[in-house]
């Protein structure tokens, strides 16, 4: 009677800040995406929250910050949640205003100061999310598909988020 989430054990290890530049680099692959959701804690404060698989996949393993929620606890301001201020935040060059020390340093051993140094591999994840909207129609109905029963401000923010993100990438 009780909603629950199950999901397939994996063999491998957390990436931590010892990653290598090409897992920093694989890392990267779903950089759109964590700024499309606003996870501002995939990486983790020291790169504790990914996991690298014995084939050498990049997996998040801790969304807690992503959409309307902060990592550590409560919810983000609506300001933060329709801007795409991670895209200057995650970055070596913005050492003052670093949202996250993990990402930071993964930027900074992948030998990225911004999107243009993969801008190829970055418009082409834009390109996928924007192909997965489409597919189910916008993002509305991605919501209603994956998270049925989802409704009220909540729901409303979320969708905010997506389409005001979705357009800035």
């Amino acid at each position: 009677g009780k909603q629950a989430y199950a999901s397939k054990l994996v063999e491998g290890r957390q990436l931590g800040m010892s990653a290598s530049r090409a897992e920093a680099r694989e890392f990267f692959k779903g950089f759109a995406g964590d700024i499309l959701v606003g996870n501002w804690d995939s990486a983790g404060r020291s790169c504790d929250n990914a996991f690298v698989t014995k084939d050498g996949k990049i997996l998040r393993i801790d969304n807690g910050g992503a959409f309307l929620m902060r990592a550590q606890a409560g919810r983000k301001s609506p300001s933060q949640l329709d801007g795409v201020a991670e895209l200057q935040g995650f970055f070596p060059h913005n050492a003052l205003n670093i949202q996250n020390p993990g990402y930071h340093a993964l930027a900074e051993k992948a030998g990225y100061a911004s999107t243009k140094d993969f801008k190829d591999d970055f418009k082409k994840q834009v390109q996928d999310l924007t192909k997965l909207r489409d597919q189910y129609g916008g993002w509305s109905n991605f919501i209603s598909q994956h998270a049925p029963g989802f409704a009220g401000e909540d729901r409303a923010a979320v969708l905010q988020m997506l389409e005001s993100r979705h357009a800035l990438l």
